[in-house]
């Protein structure tokens, strides 16, 4: 699925309006915060 709006977004919009970053757990950050 990630592969079809990727490419469906890279038609629409163009190649270099496309930023690919790695993804980040922000939730398992939060989670440790609440146990303290």
């Amino acid at each position: 699925m990630t592969d079809f709006v990727l490419e469906v977004t890279r038609d629409t919009l163009g190649e270099d309006r496309i930023q690919e970053i790695d993804p980040v757990m922000g939730g398992e950050d939060f989670a440790y915060f609440l146990q303290k």
